[in-house]
């Protein structure tokens, strides 16, 4: 299972760390202001521009994947790293965790197993629930596991990355909105250019739900063959990871994740035009 509800996290036993990944695509600094005036118990909060991307590589895509040193570095700061037995972190956002899955998906990647996002959003969150949960966690942390000396991403072999190169001839699903999938840029979309990847087809990640059978469905619908995985894209390698959580709460065969996503399909894209 990967999600977890708001009313199971008062009866875990396991000693429990939480990554806020609240995030506003046109107002970033809200997200950390509203952290600061208020969180889950003991969270840390993971800036999607600046922790869970690396703002200093140019050409793939608007949130590209930091390097995993980088990433550990801040997950050994915020003393989660080393993972540490009988320890779960829960990843959440002001929603249903589409954002928050992208911390998800890169703790997984990176080889931490005990890792869960909350299906229950912040919003849904009363002053009164946040103070009996504080009351209720586990204070005891368990032992550290040992260190892996030479981290990357896809320690699990289910979470790797793939590049543009490796979109021709694959299954490549698409989850924007079907308006930005077909050819529609509108003033409040973060796409620059309309349109899609040829060969994708389009499954909108807002329709998706962990705990729905219709979802499950869907998802089953787009398995590949048995010796195939699919590819999984978006604006910019964050909602995927959403749709890719959905999969794995549903036990499917996880798809792989191309991060530049359509941000850097663009950025070819433009880049092609001017050497014309």
């Amino acid at each position: 299972m990967v999600f977890i509800r708001k009313h199971e996290l008062f009866t875990e036993t396991q000693h429990i760390r939480f990554i806020d990944a609240r995030y506003y695509l046109s107002d970033q600094p809200r997200a950390h202001t509203e952290f600061l005036e208020s969180h889950l118990p003991g969270a840390v909060f993971a800036d999607m521009d600046a922790v869970l991307s690396d703002p200093t590589l140019r050409g793939f895509g608007r949130h590209p994947l930091p390097t995993p040193a980088r990433f550990l570095t801040w997950l050994r700061r915020n003393d989660l790293y080393p993972w540490r037995n009988e320890s779960l972190i829960v990843c959440y956002d002001n929603h249903r965790g589409e954002f928050a899955s992208r911390a998800w998906w890169m703790l997984r990647s990176l080889g931490c197993s005990n890792v869960r996002v909350l299906y229950d959003g912040f919003l849904s969150w009363s002053g009164a629930e946040i103070a009996v949960l504080l009351e209720t966690l586990q204070k005891a942390q368990g032992e550290t596991n040992s260190e892996n000396s030479f981290p990357h991403w896809g320690v699990c072999a289910e979470f790797q990355v793939v590049t543009y190169a490796a979109l021709p001839g694959a299954k490549v699903i698409d989850v924007r909105s079907r308006d930005r999938f077909e050819s529609t840029v509108t003033a409040v979309s973060p796409d620059i250019l309309p349109g899609h990847y040829t060969e994708a087809v389009n499954l909108f990640f807002g329709w998706c739900d962990p705990y729905e059978t219709k979802t499950k469905a869907a998802l089953e619908s787009l398995q590949p063959e048995a010796s195939r995985r699919s590819i999984v894209m978006c604006g910019s390698g964050i909602t995927s990871c959403f749709v890719i959580a959905c999969m794995a709460h549903f036990g499917l065969r996880l798809p792989l994740l191309y991060v530049g996503s359509w941000s850097e399909i663009e950025h070819r894209t433009k880049s092609a035009r001017k050497e014309e």
